[in-house]
């Protein structure tokens, strides 16, 4: 029912829905609860999200602590970049980033763990993205690492061609890696 594959970050996987087509368009099942246990992804999931973005707009990175949350996400019209950051303390693949081109075309989805800093970059708008949680949204936990902070390993200039993106006002005033270890807000890695 489904393809996953682990990418270079521990617990980060790709998803692809298997998907039928005929002349008359195509269909998926994104989400089966009993197949994506069998692929050790248990996470029960408790709210969907969909948030619609026009094109250059950048969303991210986004994490909660201490009440992290998992995160399916896909982009069901459009095109982004979706991007995933280990976070946590202590770990070997601290700041570095793992990239992945979600559209309705590929109907690919990202699996992202408790504990990594996510966010999307819409390099063609509008795009529709949409994803679940596995916890509730928790104002004073959440946080926002910096979109360009040069701490991370990921060149946002490549992707954005050297652009600024657009960016909310929460997100442009994002906290650094070393900011955010500096105020006890990172996650610890715990294997």
């Amino acid at each position: 029912m489904f393809d996953i594959k682990e990418t270079e970050l521990r617990g980060v996987q790709i998803v692809t829905p298997r998907c039928f087509e005929d002349n008359r368009g195509h269909f998926i099942v994104p989400y089966n609860e009993d197949a994506f246990v069998k692929a050790g992804i248990d996470n029960k999931f408790i709210q969907d999200n969909h948030s619609h973005s026009k094109a250059n707009v950048f969303r991210g990175f986004h994490f909660q602590s201490p009440y992290p949350q998992a995160k399916l996400v896909r982009c069901t019209r459009g095109k982004v970049i979706d991007i995933v950051i280990d976070i946590r303390e202590g770990s070997p693949h601290f700041g570095k980033s793992v990239a992945v081109e979600l559209s309705a075309e590929n109907n690919q989805m990202l699996m992202v763990p408790r504990d990594f800093a996510h966010g999307f970059y819409v390099i063609e708008g509008p795009a529709d993205f949409m994803y679940k949680v596995d916890n509730i949204y928790y104002p004073d936990g959440n946080y926002t690492l910096l979109w360009n902070d040069p701490d991370i390993e990921f060149d946002m200039d490549e992707m954005t061609g050297g652009q600024t993106p657009i960016l909310s006002e929460q997100d442009g005033q994002g906290m650094t890696l070393q900011q955010l270890k500096d105020a006890g807000a990172l996650p610890q890695y715990a294997e």
